[in-house]
């Protein structure tokens, strides 16, 4: 029987472990680390020497899919868990993260020489055609150390690897970075890990810090380009252009011109300060409160890395990613009708809670439907995606429990998290709206339009001498409040005679053939 896959993994850790001197547990243990997909071998003598009398040692692989920081720990916290499941005598006796060694490397590509005979014109097609029919490029070669072309050409012209088109010095040449000097040391045995302690970690945080300074910068330049408004603000590209330099040693790094290099930190640099003027364009403040908002703006764009990452640690890898091919669609079809039925909710709260007129009886756009809804699902789904986003950092770093799938039950708390600030959200935003009309209309204001219901004061004459009016009286002597008809009936939101020191405000329907709707007179009487 073939074995199963095993688990797709960025970590490896290898841990000596030791187990009593008995055959039965040996091959329990075995079989128990073997179906968690890890490597199991018996321990060399060496690797042996430690472990004392009445017991067998041997050598894990245990993989992992996770940060760096903290995978030793989990993986010695993963064999435990093992041994204390099936009561084994197991132990941890070492652990180690085995990190890949780092080896410089250079990378040549063998092209065509360019044509020098014939016309300009011809040339320049003949080197198009190759380019567009891709015979460049189609050998490289890589050598361990620093840049020297001629030992690869001398390995690629005696190397076996021929194929069809073996190597020619004359009509071919590599393409790639210039030999250093003599002087430089050689590192082409050089095996240190790339980041085997605090060093390599210190350089990429530094790295990452320089980055954004220099991001940071550009931003800052575009934003008050667009506030200052003098001709010395032209004197911002200057800062902008120095910026090509450490721009371009992050969107240029595999370039190898540094005219390459500098295009593309050109390019960084141009994007950085064209995004600070569109963003102060978008979001204009005052001259004051620049320096506070481009720093905010970027913060919210690295809360948004942060989640986006988290994200992709949450469902890489998962139940989630390996049915997306039917579960997306699945959960995409019935959108729409959702979103549908949860606006007409929503407006039914508006109109029949609130004032007591049924929401069939008003017109209603089907965009509105749509777009009340917006603002409650953006706020749930914002939410439910910076759980997630904790859930997948929560994954990466090994705290999110046993193994690397995420708990059971995280994915059913996470909808109702969902459904609940959905539906709670947007029944508070639609009934604070609701109130502030209601508000508007006692003392007498034009109230404002929500999302295609258009309210508006109206004064009502009646046509004749009898009017039938539902759940009457009706009040012609001030405004009261309209949302259009639907039908051959209106209904109206107004005062009405109380027993008590204040008027009762409830909501009446008349035939719209029966009565008369004009506006309020300047003063807001009828």
């Amino acid at each position: 029987m073939a074995a199963s896959p095993s688990p797709p993994f960025n970590r490896r850790v290898r841990v000596l472990v030791e187990v009593v001197d008995d055959d039965d547990e040996e091959a329990l243990a075995r079989e128990l680390l073997g179906a968690e997909g890890w490597l199991v071998r018996d321990a060399s003598a060496s690797e042996a020497d430690p472990i004392g009398e009445r017991r067998r040692g041997f050598v894990v692989e245990v993989r992992m899919q996770g940060a760096r920081r903290g995978a030793r720990r989990a993986a010695e916290k993963r064999v435990a868990r093992v041994a204390e499941r099936a009561k084994l005598a197991l132990w941890v006796r070492q652990a180690l993260v085995l990190e890949p060694p780092h080896q410089r490397r250079t990378a040549y590509e063998v092209r065509l020489s360019p044509p020098d005979e014939g016309r300009f014109l011809a040339r320049w097609t003949l080197r198009a055609a190759r380019w567009l029919g891709g015979a460049q490029g189609q050998r490289s070669i890589t050598r361990p150390g620093t840049p020297d072309k001629q030992a690869a050409r001398s390995e690629l012209a005696n190397s076996p690897l021929k194929g069809s088109r073996p190597f020619n010095q004359e009509a071919e040449f590599l393409h790639g970075p210039a030999d250093v000097a003599d002087d430089e040391p050689d590192t082409s045995q050089d095996t240190r890990p790339e980041t085997a302690g605090a060093d390599g970690f210190l350089a990429l945080c530094l790295s990452i810090a320089a980055f954004v300074g220099t991001f940071m910068v550009g931003l800052a330049c575009g934003g008050v380009f667009h506030q200052w408004d003098s001709p010395w603000r032209w004197a911002l590209l200057a800062p902008t252009a120095l910026l090509s330099g450490p721009m371009g040693s992050v969107f240029g790094a595999y370039a190898t011109r540094r005219s390459a290099r500098l295009a593309a930190g050109a390019g960084g640099a141009a994007a950085s300060f064209a995004f600070g003027y569109m963003l102060l364009s978008a979001s204009p403040v005052d001259d004051g409160d620049v320096l506070v908002f481009l720093p905010l703006s970027f913060l919210g764009g690295g809360i948004a890395v942060w989640m986006l990452f988290g994200i992709w640690q949450a469902i890489a890898h998962s139940w989630f990613s390996r049915n997306a091919h039917w579960l997306v669609p699945a959960l995409v079809v019935p959108v729409p009708l959702v979103l549908m039925w949860f606006g007409k909710v929503l407006f039914a709260v508006y109109l029949d809670y609130v004032f007591g007129i049924p929401a069939g009886a008003v017109p209603l756009p089907q965009w509105s439907l749509f777009l009340v809804t917006l603002r409650p699902v953006g706020v749930a789904t914002g939410c439910a995606l910076f759980f997630l986003a904790v859930a997948g950092w929560a994954r990466y770093t090994y705290l999110s429990g046993p193994g690397d799938r995420m708990p059971s039950l995280f994915l059913p708390l996470l909808t109702l998290l969902y459904v609940i600030t959905a539906l709670s959200f947007g029944l508070l935003a639609v009934g604070e709206a609701a109130y502030d009309t209601a508000e508007a209309v006692q003392q007498g204001k034009q109230p404002a339009a929500y999302f295609g219901l258009d309210p508006a004061l109206m004064c009502v004459r009646p046509l004749g001498d009898e009017l039938s009016v539902y759940n009457g009286p009706l009040s012609t002597d001030r405004p009261v409040l309209t949302f259009g008809s639907a039908g051959d009936r209106v209904w109206l939101w107004g005062p009405q005679e109380s027993s008590g020191a204040e008027d009762r405000w409830a909501a009446s329907s008349v035939r719209l053939e029966d009565v008369s709707l004009t506006a309020p007179k300047h003063d807001g009487g009828c």
